[in-house]
């Protein structure tokens, strides 16, 4: 019955996120920005630590001809160094802010070269809108800088939610899982099995940098407790954030650059059996890493 129960549990947050891109975005027939052909094509990704804050942004390792992703209207060119955006949260460099109907927006940043006529406003799927370069505040990257909104939810939106997904995903793996109690005492999870002390715990995995989970899910005994998803982030108080059974801001988040939060947990005295999983863009999920764990 809790395995039932924690199906379901799962096939409703699928079912919600897909609704909601489904309502907020109508999903058209958007192309990537640049030629692309896996996820190595990527340096920096959605909800990835930049500095001290979260990623908004999918960045491109390679220089290219940039090109709209869907139609639309140009609300804005903007040229370094006036491109210290408080919105963007971070310099874009030359840019190109388009409006693709329907509360999306997208940045085309980082741009060597822009390519529209100024005053233009009607912009064509396919449009060539300039060539990435290295115009921002990251000078050593050449690549594309692009980040998408849903203008009506006041939401950042992770850009590989927006376009066809890729077949050679690199395998998820989720290891080196760190139990963290509410003195900060650090316990690192090893099965088959272990003993801890009834407490409340934050649960972190060592993520690889250029494979960062879409969605993690952690259970209980069977009780679904917690899921992340990176498919959104809303600000809150002037921060980034992304929900889980609170809004965690990226100290929450993340204890250095390779250590990840997987959700929260509290252990009560007897035995618990503790899973956690997660999933990449594709929904194909990593083999689950499952504790037994003798709670004192």
């Amino acid at each position: 019955m809790k395995q039932q129960t924690v199906a379901i549990a799962r096939s409703k947050t699928r079912w919600f996120s897909a609704l909601f891109f489904a309502l907020a975005l109508p999903l058209t027939a958007r192309d990537w920005p640049q030629a692309v052909r896996s996820p190595n094509d990527f340096s920096l990704y959605f909800a990835a630590l930049r500095e001290s804050r979260l990623s908004t942004a999918l960045i491109f390792v390679s220089p290219a001809r940039i090109k709209s992703a869907d139609s639309g209207t140009a609300l804005a060119v903007v040229r370094a160094p006036d491109a210290d955006s408080e919105f963007f949260h971070s310099p874009l460099g030359n840019a190109v802010i388009v409006d693709h109907r329907d509360g999306f927006i997208a940045i085309y940043g980082n741009l060597s070269e822009i390519a529209i006529e100024s005053g233009k406003t009607h912009i064509e799927q396919g449009e060539t809108l300039g060539v990435s370069g290295a115009s921002n505040w990251q000078q050593e990257t050449a690549g594309l800088e692009f980040q998408a909104f849903d203008a009506k939810g006041g939401k950042s939106i992770n850009p590989r939610t927006l376009f066809p997904f890729f077949r050679n995903e690199k395998p998820l793996r989720i290891h080196g899982i760190t139990a963290v109690n509410k003195k900060g005492e650090k316990t690192a999870l090893q099965s088959p099995v272990l003993t801890l002390p009834a407490d409340n715990y934050t649960l972190f995995h060592e993520v690889e940098p250029d494979n960062i989970p879409y969605k993690t899910e952690v259970t209980v005994n069977g009780a679904l407790v917690e899921t992340l998803a990176y498919n959104i982030m809303s600000e809150r108080n002037g921060a980034l954030t992304v929900k889980g059974n609170k809004y965690y801001v990226a100290p929450d988040l993340y204890t250095s650059e390779t250590m990840m939060l997987l959700g929260n947990i509290m252990l009560t005295r007897g035995r618990s059996t503790v899973v956690i999983s997660a999933s990449d863009i594709n929904g194909v999920e990593s083999p689950p890493q499952r504790f037994s764990i003798i709670v004192e």
